[in-house]
């Protein structure tokens, strides 16, 4: 069966296989994504990510412009699919949304280990600073 219907309101030929064809690419690149953020691919997804809105906005204009245009099968078919793709991105989200959790986690451990590296003064055997150990020795000098 053919995709293609003619509109009422033009001359011109109107493919509804457009629509369709996108949503293909769309899902497809989001099983790329999905599969780059549990394997932890911050590149491979940053680099979906242009494309990934293009085709959305692509989908959302057609939508718009052949909703009315489409047999009820075909439209009942992009329905179900359109309802998939969404709840495909609200999973990408949620593994987003875990990937930044951690990422942030990581970064609150590095900074405070940088911070207790980094040092401040001398230490002596038992971890206090030599301050502390210098203060001590004078209490203890003073008492003797």
């Amino acid at each position: 069966m053919s995709r293609s219907l003619q509109p009422r309101d033009s001359g011109a030929v109107f493919d509804s296989g457009a629509i369709f064809s996108l949503v293909d690419q769309l899902e497809a690149l989001l099983r790329q994504e999905l599969d780059a953020l549990r394997a932890g691919e911050v590149e491979a997804v940053l680099a979906l990510t242009e494309r990934k809105h293009s085709l959305i906005q692509e989908i959302q204009s057609l939508q718009d412009r052949i909703s009315q245009r489409l047999q009820k099968r075909q439209a009942r078919e992009l329905q179900e699919r359109l309802q998939a793709l969404y709840a495909q991105l609200e999973e990408n989200q949620q593994a987003l949304e875990r990937m930044i959790t951690a990422v942030r986690a990581i970064a609150t451990q590095f900074r405070q280990i940088q911070e207790q590296q980094q040092g401040h003064g001398l230490y002596g055997r038992r971890g206090r600073t030599m301050a502390t150990l210098t203060m001590e020795k004078s209490e203890i000098d003073g008492a003797i």
